[in-house]
C-alpha cells in the first residue's frame, strides 16, 4: 500500500527544488522594501493629488500598517467614465478594476456602500517609475481640473 502523499502526490503535492527554494526566500527577504517602495510611491501620488484643484476627487483612505497595491481615489459615478475615457487617450493608465463582490453573494444589504464604492473608485499602478508616476499625476491633473 502506498502512503496517502504518495498516493495523491499528482493531484495536489508540489515539490520545490533548490532553486526555487533559493528564490521563494529571497522574495521573503525582499518583502520590507518591497512594502515601503509601495508605501513610498503611494505618498508621490498622494502629493500630487493634495496639488490638484478639484472638488470632487477623495483619496481612499488607508489604515495605518495597510500596504496599498495601488493608488486609489473616489470619484462622481456620473463622471467616471468620461475621466477614464481622457485618461486612457493620454496613456495614463487609470483602471476602473476593484469591482464590488457584495452583489455575488448576495450581501449588498450587508455591504450598502459596496456598490456606490466600486462604482466610484479609480486607481493607478505602484511599483513603477517615479518619472511614470509624476507623468500621470500631471496628466490627471489636468483632466480633473477641466470637469
Amino acid at each position: 500500500m502506498r502512503s496517502i502523499g504518495k498516493a495523491f502526490k499528482p493531484c495536489y503535492l508540489y515539490m520545490l527544488n533548490p532553486s526555487q527554494i533559493n528564490t521563494v526566500k529571497k522574495a521573503i527577504l525582499a518583502l520590507d522594501n518591497v512594502r515601503e517602495e509601495r508605501k513610498r510611491q503611494y505618498n508621490l501620488y498622494k502629493e500630487a493629488f493634495y496639488n490638484i484643484n478639484s472638488d470632487f476627487i477623495t483619496l481612499y483612505p488607508f489604515e495605518d500598517g495597510a500596504v496599498p497595491w495601488r493608488f486609489n481615489f473616489f470619484v462622481p459615478e456620473d463622471l467616471r467614465q468620461q475621466i477614464i475615457d481622457k485618461a486612457l487617450k493620454e496613456n495614463v493608465p487609470l483602471s476602473d478594476w476593484y469591482p464590488s463582490a457584495a452583489g455575488y453573494f448576495d450581501l449588498s444589504k450587508s455591504f450598502r456602500g459596496a456598490t456606490k464604492h466600486g462604482n466610484s473608485i479609480l486607481n493607478l499602478p505602484l511599483m513603477v517609475s517615479d518619472s511614470a508616476i509624476q507623468s500621470s499625476c500631471k496628466k490627471m491633473k489636468e483632466i480633473l481640473e477641466s470637469m
